[in-house]
């Protein structure tokens, strides 16, 4: 595929005829989306579609070595 992420994403849910778009996200925080913006973000904005926002779970061996 090719083009910017959240337009593709959003073009192909309409096209797939989708009632709901889901994705995942980190929730890097305020200054990283600032600096880097966010492909959920974005397709949030671009959508027509309802989109859910799911954070992305941590790896419980991840976590425990505060990693």
């Amino acid at each position: 595929m090719r083009g910017r992420p959240a337009r593709r994403i959003v073009e192909i849910a309409e096209e797939a005829g989708c009632d709901l778009v889901v994705m995942g996200f980190h929730g890097h925080g305020r200054l990283h989306h600032a600096l880097i913006g966010s492909v959920s973000d974005s397709v949030m904005r671009a959508s027509t579609l309802p989109v859910l926002l799911m954070r992305a779970a941590q790896e419980p061996a991840l976590t425990a070595a505060g990693i």
